[in-house]
């Protein structure tokens, strides 16, 4: 049996796979701990996790809070602000954790995870959450403010991606270099370097919505979705659904997103426009109108899994998780891209059938309602939800992760010492 320690940077996008990972590994007799932000501690303990710290909560609030992360042109350079603070101390938490047996897997912002790895020859799996981790010049990715025309060959579009990873490269390169350099490792030249540590490249997302191509890496694998969104529901706290007339409409801006009211005004003339149930789902209850109409209601958290198999539609902001949680319930799906990898995300569903993007920029509650009812009211759209629903269950990521990792260390040959 291994220790496996589970590094992850993020929002609960991020963290819930590592949870629900966890879980499995520890249900299959593995120690497993958590490294991540103190923020996520409780629902870690809660879920029978070892825990320690990379981070503190207020560092979590700082970072989601920063109005540049959300916006497309800036979430790259805030991105590099709040990422390497917690580097150090995740490096140290796993220096003081490791042992002849331990494993760890990591996301791919959490740059404590290669380093240490590389420092004290520990072997690594990243575990890819979101779509755009893995680039290719054939099935180039929707990204905020890159525009690939149709006539650009696979040479030019390499180009590009080389120039966004230089770019991004020259607000992390230094900073993680100066942290190389307290453990006494070489610099790095580009993230390249850091991010392909890795034993293996573990793609969390089914083959059919972004397939393997030719020019991933190697040591890069589809495994599927890890369904993980948080404990069960206090029996206290179940929503009951069945006091709305119609089946409600769920709207989410993401766990971490404090910066959108418009999106929730929008929401809320929707629900009036059509004379439907709605559910706004937010940690930032002060980003929604003042009051809220009587068939409209708010709740910080309810685990996407249990409330979507009860509701009509998903309107959110394209996190992965969230789609995810979209194609299970096999439900329409209207998407309003804010930054980062959603804009990718949306694309993929919209090419599926599943979901149609709106623009931000000109939202209102009008368009959104018409939206909306376009797509409840379309027989293909329905169809499609039912058919990527079934495939969603046919590939379970959290089992996946689990047999190869345990395959994989098995099969390695074990180093004989001589005395």
């Amino acid at each position: 049996m291994a220790h496996v320690l589970l590094v992850s940077w993020g929002s609960f996008g991020d963290i819930n796979p590592f949870i629900g990972l966890g879980r499995q590994l520890r249900a299959r007799g593995h120690r497993t701990t958590l490294i991540a932000n103190q923020y996520f501690e409780p629902i870690a303990r809660s879920e029978g996790l070892d825990f320690a710290p990379m981070g503190s909560a207020d560092a979590y609030y700082e970072s989601s809070r920063d109005p540049d992360f959300w916006n497309p042109q800036m979430a790259g350079i805030a991105l590099t602000r709040h990422v390497v603070k917690p580097v150090l101390q995740g490096i140290r938490r796993i220096e003081e954790l490791q042992g002849d047996d331990t494993i760890i897997i990591g996301s791919r912002w959490a740059l404590a995870a290669p380093i240490a790895s590389e420092k004290f020859r520990l072997p690594v799996y990243t575990l890819l959450l979101n779509l755009t981790s893995l680039l290719s010049v054939y099935s180039p990715a929707k990204l905020p403010g890159v525009l690939f025309p149709k006539q650009l060959d696979s040479s030019a579009r390499s180009q590009v991606f080389d120039a966004l990873e230089q770019w991004l490269a020259g607000y992390l390169k230094g900073p993680l270099n100066k942290v190389r350099a307290q453990l006494g490792l070489p610099p790095i030249a580009d993230l390249s370097e850091c991010w392909n540590k890795s034993d293996y490249l573990l793609a969390a997302w089914p083959d059919w919505l972004y397939s393997r191509q030719i020019d991933w890496p190697d040591r890069a694998m589809t495994v599927g979705f890890i369904a993980y969104d948080g404990p069960p529901t206090d029996p206290a706290k179940i929503l009951n659904l069945k006091k709305f007339r119609k089946r409600p409409l769920v709207f989410t801006a993401g766990t971490a997103m404090p910066h959108a009211a418009d999106f929730y005004r929008a929401a809320v003339g929707a629900c009036l426009f059509l004379k439907r149930p709605g559910i706004l789902l937010t940690r930032y209850k002060e980003q929604l109108p003042d009051h809220l109409p009587e068939l409209v209601c708010h709740m910080e958290y309810y685990p996407l899994n249990e409330l979507l198999s009860n509701s009509a539609a998903l309107i959110h902001h394209g996190g992965i998780g969230t789609s995810a949680a979209g194609l299970r319930a096999g439900i329409p799906q209207v998407i309003i891209p804010i930054a980062h990898d959603q804009f990718e995300n949306a694309q993929r569903l919209t090419d599926l059938g599943v979901a149609s993007t709106l623009d931000r920029a000109i939202l209102s509650p009008a368009m959104l309602g018409l939206n909306i009812l376009a797509m409840l009211n379309s027989r293909s759209i329905a169809a499609q939800c039912l058919h990527w629903a079934q495939q969603m269950q046919q590939q379970d990521g959290t089992q996946e992760v689990c047999r190869l990792i345990e395959e994989i260390e098995i099969r390695k040959p074990k180093l004989k010492i001589v005395s």
